[in-house]
Parts: structure tokens; sequence; C-alpha cells
């Protein structure tokens, strides 16, 4: 279960950067143009915000769902079970 859970948050924070990085780069394009030359780039970016907005709402619920379902805790009990053992060899030789 976790592992879907980690696949589903990573995939919407996949989408909403990607957008990002697509509507930085759109806006870098255009910024230059005169008016007439970028209204198409400008429409294009408006459309993409517009997606942008509803992939951030799908990145909301997930993060919501992840809490109401207690990922945090359980996230951190794999973690414990992983980590003293590192955290144990780190400690070591620190000394």
């Amino acid at each position: 279960m976790l592992d879907k859970q980690i696949g589903d948050i990573t995939d919407a924070l996949g989408a909403v950067r990607d957008l990002d990085v697509q509507l930085d780069y759109l806006r870098g394009v255009r910024d230059p143009l005169p008016p007439n030359e970028a209204y198409g780039l400008t429409r294009l970016i408006e459309r993409q915000n517009k997606r942008r907005d509803k992939e951030r709402k799908k990145l909301v619920k997930a993060l919501d769902r992840l809490q109401k379902d207690g990922f945090a805790q359980r996230f951190m009990k794999v973690l414990d079970k992983a980590v003293p053992v590192a955290a144990a060899r780190a400690d070591k030789g620190a000394n």
C-alpha cells in the first residue's frame, strides 16, 4: 500500500512540476516577442495554466488523502526499521 501511495503522490507532484517547467519556458519565449507575435503563446500559456490548476487540485486531494490515511506515521515506521542499522553504523564511525 505504501508503494502505491508513494507512486500516486510522486505522479501528482510530477504533473504539476512538468507544467511549471513548461509555463516557465513558454513565458521566456513569449516575453521578448511583440504582442501580435506573442498572442498564440499567450493563449497556450492560459490553457496550460488551467491544466496546472486542475493538476494542483489533484495534488492537494492526494496530499489530504495521505494525511487522513496516516501515511506519515506508517512511512516513519518503515524508515525506522530500515535506518537504525545505518544510523548505528554512522554513530560508531563518528566516535
